[in-house]
């Protein structure tokens, strides 16, 4: 799933209990993964569990506010996340099991995608540069993908599609294409 790119450096931005971190520190022996979160509280889980799994040596988790922990650092090969993506007005109707998580891990503003633009406008300063994607076109992708175009139904879509069946895959890069295209 990472084209034959070498990966020994990852982000995982607002990690909660630091699955994502601890999943892909498993699955790829050689990475080095740093993992934020901006609750304090959500970060000690993760730590945690990252000692749990016995990964501290290879997972360090940080709190603060997205990519603020890792300013000035090296960029990363790969950036993960699970950003709050709950529409800030259908908190209320959740079901009771969701309810009791914190509201900051659920509300996603008032479209959902509060976090994903957050994300994105930052993306570039952060990542390795890939061939023939500079910031100007990155930034253009993220906004196509991420920006008024994209919806949370979308995004909720793709993330559902891609759990490991090649046809989500194959979807998921095509609409990553044709973002890139109409930005060329």
């Amino acid at each position: 799933w990472l084209g034959g790119r070498e990966v020994n450096r990852a982000l995982d931005l607002c990690t909660g209990s630091g699955i994502l971190a601890i999943t892909l520190a498993r699955e790829l022996p050689g990475l080095t993964r740093l993992a934020t979160d901006v609750s304090a509280a959500a970060a000690g889980v993760a730590s945690r569990n990252v000692a749990r799994h016995q990964l501290a040596a290879r997972v360090e988790v940080r709190v603060g506010d997205l990519r603020a922990p890792v300013d000035g650092a090296a960029p990363f090969d790969l950036i993960v996340a699970n950003p709050p993506y709950i529409r800030q007005g259908e908190l209320a109707g959740l079901d009771r099991e969701v309810q009791r998580e914190p509201r900051l891990a659920l509300d996603g503003g008032d479209d959902g995608l509060t976090f994903y633009r957050r994300i994105a406008a930052g993306l570039a300063a952060h990542l390795v540069r890939v061939d023939g994607l500079d910031d100007t076109a990155a930034s253009c992708v993220a906004g196509r993908l991420i920006g008024g175009s994209a919806s949370t139904e979308l995004l909720g879509q793709l993330l559902l599609r891609a759990g490991g069946r090649e046809e989500a895959k194959t979807s998921l890069a095509a609409t990553i294409e044709n973002a890139a295209q109409s930005c060329a």
